[in-house]
């Protein structure tokens, strides 16, 4: 039997998809770019990209004796459905026309980059506890907690997607 009464109205839902299909395609990266600066090595001889570094310790260098510390991956894998639910939102506004579709991308790369922050003073799994001579070389037990340089280069970036700089 066919439907009587007027046919369902389309055009919301329309400009909703048109919308959403002509939405330039970004990504939020998160961690160290390479305009994280320096980290002064023992000694004051020499330095280090703060890039480098923070891959050395959430990778680790066993050969050097590092152990792993995963706190980029970790505060990305244990944030996934808070930063998940908040680009929705975001998006949602932009979609309703209250802020752009990059103003949604760059409040993820924020909460993002504060996620590595976190992850740095309570990493959930606990990190890997200090040698003996480690904590006594520093003065504290706080694994990646020297200076709190890393720490606080820690950021998130929106780039389109597929864009190399």
């Amino acid at each position: 039997m066919a439907q009587e009464g007027p046919p369902f109205d389309f055009s919301a839902l329309d400009k909703v998809l048109d919308a959403i299909m002509s939405t330039p395609k970004y990504e939020v990266l998160v961690g160290y770019p390479s305009t994280s600066g320096e980290h002064s090595t023992k000694g004051g001889k020499g330095s280090i990209p703060l890039a480098t570094l923070a891959a050395i310790h959430d990778l680790g260098a066993p050969n050097a004796g590092i152990p792993e510390r995963p706190f980029v991956r970790n505060s990305v894998i244990n944030r996934r459905a808070q930063y998940t639910k908040l680009l929705a939102d975001e998006l949602r506004t932009a979609y309703a026309g209250k802020q752009g579709v990059p103003e949604a991308y760059e409040k993820l790369a924020l909460v993002a980059g504060n996620g590595v922050q976190m992850e740095i003073t309570s990493p959930q799994p606990p990190f890997v506890p200090l040698k003996p001579a480690t904590i006594l070389r520093k003065g504290s037990s706080k694994p990646l907690i020297d200076s709190g340089q890393l720490r606080q280069a820690a950021t998130g970036v929106v780039r389109h997607a597929g864009e190399t700089k």
